[in-house]
């Protein structure tokens, strides 16, 4: 018999730290640093250390990865003389409901997938309720994606109306997306690093609950498909 889930989660302390390291850290993928990899795994990471949180609580780690990131990155964009008018505060501030708002509605998404009856009992689910099959996990990848890329699209006609610091910007130096952008722009490339994250964060996730469970094999081949969205 599985134990409940509660006793898995992760503290308090370790998803602040992941948030705001997580958000740092993609800050790393844009100039002047251009450590490109990183915007394939940050997003991906954050999600992965929320598992099993469906509350409101995902606003807040969503917004301490996002004020991390944007504010990290406005204030090495207002020591450009063009720039100088920058709060990167306010800025950060003002972008930061985005990306709480992704990883709340992309947890929703997720809780609903493995409770669809409304008022399911969730406190004494096993680990063994949260192991997804293949094609709701990919169903998971494209609806996080899309999510992702909807709030990217608000930014761009919101607030500034300027798209400062989409995902798929930092790519500009990688020769390899370049189809990708020509074919389906900036917002196109960003869907394609998302499918990269949420693939990798997904099957992180399918295996930390099938460690749990008597019978499950921790890795299998076929959830490499979950890379199908990103090809």
């Amino acid at each position: 018999m599985t134990k409940p889930v509660n006793q898995y989660l992760f503290s308090r302390k370790t998803l602040v730290l992941v948030s705001l390291l997580a958000g740092w850290a993609l800050t790393a993928a844009y100039d002047p640093l251009n450590w490109h990899f990183l915007a394939a795994l940050m997003p991906g990471v954050l999600y992965f250390f929320t598992l099993r949180r469906f509350d409101k609580g995902l606003l807040f780690y969503g917004a301490l990865f996002a004020m991390a990131h944007f504010f990290t990155s406005f204030s090495w964009l207002s020591t450009i003389e063009p720039l100088a008018y920058l709060n990167p505060f306010l800025m950060a501030l003002a972008w930061l409901p985005h990306i709480a708002l992704w990883l709340w509605l992309t947890r929703k998404f997720h809780a609903f997938l493995v409770f669809p009856q409304a008022g399911e009992p969730r406190s004494e689910a096993g680990p063994d309720r949260f192991v997804l099959s293949l094609p709701r996990q990919l169903l998971l990848v494209v609806v996080s994606c899309s999510f992702w890329c909807l709030q990217e699209w608000f930014r761009t006609w919101f607030w500034t109306g300027f798209p400062w610091n989409l995902l798929g910007y930092s790519q500009a130096y990688q020769p390899g997306v370049r189809t990708i952008a020509s074919s389906f722009g900036v917002l196109g490339v960003s869907f394609f690093l998302m499918s990269l994250n949420m693939a990798l964060a997904t099957i992180g996730e399918q295996a930390y609950w099938k460690s749990f469970c008597e019978g499950q094999k921790k890795w299998q081949l076929k959830s490499l498909l979950l890379f199908v969205p990103a090809v």
